[in-house]
């Protein structure tokens, strides 16, 4: 398993409550603005904690509460790579710089290690530029790069490709594809992107109210959506059904 999610959560009137379980593989959690996809992130990093529940990663517990408290790991503790939606690169740092500050590794491997990413993400010519000077496809490399650096356990995105255009958002889709299988990791990718969503999902895990209204592969989820309510999330009209006139 790589990823298990149980969690209940009151805050400021919204309630949430989701279970939802993925293998290594890239989940999608999609729905509108305000559905509950971000704090679902915040709690799996341990920046909120839930009222109740538990947090699975690859077999390790990082969150148990079922009356009392019993697990909560610090988010240093958790072992996870997070890129938020405005991706927080320090503009005083150069893209080197920005990316061996994700390193938690010791100080001798550094150089090499940065050098690597910088290599593998295919920047390395822009090592020493800040971020004003460098475009938002590249921005995404570099703020994916320094997520990754430190070999987390899992990869949490709160979209990140909002910002981009459509032909960035496709490069960047198959990037992540490329990350997933590179560094052998589960993805949790946050969008209300239906296009996106059915684009790179190997789970599509749909999002309303706080709640999950359905989950499976986005073949399985577009072909088959449960409710007209998930079908005209992504899009989708579902036809009426014919039958006799009432009179």
């Amino acid at each position: 398993m790589g990823l298990f999610v149980d969690i209940k959560k009151r805050l400021n009137g919204f309630s949430l409550d989701v279970q939802w379980r993925m293998d290594n593989e890239i989940a999608v959690v999609f729905g509108h603005s305000g559905a509950g996809k971000s704090l679902t992130l915040k709690a799996i990093a341990g920046l909120m904690r839930p009222d109740e529940g538990a947090i699975v990663a690859r077999g390790r517990t990082l969150f148990e509460r079922n009356g009392r408290l019993r697990v909560d790991l610090p988010p240093q503790k958790r072992h996870m790579g997070y890129v938020f939606q405005d991706l927080a690169l320090f503009p005083h740092m150069t893209v080197r710089e920005n990316i061996a500050f994700g390193l938690k590794a010791k100080h001798g491997r550094q150089s090499g290690e940065t050098e690597r990413m910088l290599k593998l993400f295919h920047i390395e010519g822009l090592a020493g530029r800040y971020p004003r000077e460098i475009s938002g496809g590249q921005k995404q490399r570099v703020a994916l790069a320094r997520a990754l650096i430190g070999r987390p356990g899992v990869l949490l995105l709160d979209e990140p490709f909002s910002a981009l255009d459509r032909g960035l958002r496709d490069e960047m889709g198959r990037l992540l594809v490329d990350v997933r299988r590179e560094f052998g990791i589960p993805v949790v990718l946050v969008t209300h992107d239906a296009g996106e969503a059915r684009a790179v999902a190997d789970r599509l895990i749909v999002y309303s109210g706080g709640r999950v209204v359905q989950t499976g592969s986005p073949e399985e989820v577009t072909g088959r959506p449960t409710s007209d309510e998930v079908a005209a999330l992504l899009g989708q009209v579902i036809p009426q059904k014919t039958g006799s006139a009432s009179v």
